[in-house]
């Protein structure tokens, strides 16, 4: 791949592909959940684990390369009616990321290295989910007409980001609720 179309991917990479982070690790959760009854299905969903892992690191880069290389594009898709809800997919998949360490990720890494990351994991998702909620319905609510062509069901994908933070909020607290109480209560109430 050349310095062009490495320059092109960036500019026109679509937030959405944060949605393949969200569905594989959601599919990892519950075929692990499963796997009590179905012991076949662990190996799978522990495979599952180290692709959404993958998945969610090689994505990374072209998204904040995308916030510094090319901001006018980045504005551009915020601005839109349907891209911008695109844009909490990348918190929602580093959220469901951090339920696959606290669920498949403990048969791994240690448990230190765990709440280190699903601490990173659900700060950002805390803050990123916010931002672009508030953005995206802000931008929704100036705009003077809104075509019923852009009326489509990924409005829903801002406000449902918000509900998924308390899934990695809840694992994060529990592991701090012998430890760090008022952490655990300040995780628990955002």
């Amino acid at each position: 791949m050349n310095k062009n179309n490495l320059n092109t991917l960036i500019r026109h990479f679509s937030p959405a592909w944060y949605a393949s982070v969200m569905g594989t690790g959601g599919f990892a959760n519950v075929l692990y959940l499963l796997s009590a009854n179905f012991i076949f299905l662990k190996i799978i969903a522990q495979s599952l684990f180290f692709l959404n892992l993958f998945l969610f690191l090689v994505l990374i880069i072209p998204w904040i390369l995308r916030w510094f290389l090319h901001f006018d594009k980045l504005i551009e898709d915020l601005s839109h009616p349907i891209t911008s809800n695109f844009f909490p997919t990348m918190p929602v998949g580093g959220l469901v990321l951090g339920t696959n360490f606290f669920l498949i990720g403990k048969d791994f890494f240690s448990h230190e290295s765990i709440i280190f990351i699903g601490n990173i994991l659900w700060l950002n998702g805390v803050i990123l989910c916010l931002i672009f909620a508030v953005f995206v319905t802000y931008n929704m609510v100036v705009k003077e007409k809104i075509e019923p062509e852009f009326i489509n069901f990924s409005w829903y994908i801002p406000p449902v980001a918000t509900i998924v933070v308390p899934l990695l909020g809840n694992m994060v607290a529990r592991s701090y609720i012998n430890t760090n109480i008022d952490y655990a209560r300040a995780v628990n109430f955002t």
